[in-house]
């Protein structure tokens, strides 16, 4: 056992919490695991108990005053849709797009780029399916958290670190989509 695990697994034994997180982060590496070996069953059920005790950790419907909770539950939320979309799920993906949208806004609160994140998720999943209008609705609202976290980072961060890059990289994509929809519109107006 190394020095890290020695540490967590004290760390577990004065905090219970600390052994519920620090199983919950195991059990999603496995589910991660599964999931690249295309064992889709075993990576169900790992992101649905990983799920399942963070909900029940912090409530399903924690509110945005109270302690923010793990990320780790709207990044199973948003890794089981992948799951379900792969496997031609459609109705069961978008269902678990929209648990991970609704939970960052409800819970995350504060965190832009996670709730960016998940409603760019959402919004790539109605494109890819055809529903042009509720992809742009979403697309909006993606742009504007992606804007307001990159700000905060560059400022705070500095505009080389690597999360400042990273967010960057997320946020250039819809963007770039923006300014070619606004240019589409401006062509059409001028036909007029």
């Amino acid at each position: 056992m190394d020095k890290q695990q020695e540490q967590q697994t004290r760390s577990a034994a004065i905090d219970p919490w600390n052994a519920e997180r620090y199983r919950a982060q195991s059990e999603y590496e496995q589910a991660e695991l599964y999931q690249a070996q295309g064992r889709y069953e075993q990576t169900e059920s790992l992101y649905q108990r990983v799920l399942a005790d963070n909900e029940r950790a912090i409530g399903p419907t924690c509110p945005p005053t109270s302690i923010p909770p793990s990320t780790l539950a709207v990044i199973c939320l948003k890794n089981l849709a992948v799951l379900y979309e792969n496997q031609g799920q459609d109705e069961q993906a978008e269902l678990f797009y929209q648990r991970a949208l609704a939970f960052s806004e409800r819970s995350l609160g504060f965190r832009e780029l996670e709730m960016a994140n998940s409603l760019h998720s959402l919004a790539a999943f109605y494109k890819a399916h055809g529903q042009d209008e509720q992809a742009e609705s979403l697309s909006q609202r993606a742009l504007a958290e992606y804007q307001s976290t990159l700000a905060i980072c560059e400022r705070g961060l500095g505009p080389t670190h690597p999360t400042t890059i990273c967010i960057r990289n997320n946020f250039t994509p819809l963007k770039n989509a923006k300014r070619e929809r606004d240019n589409i519109i401006s062509c059409e107006s001028l036909r007029i």
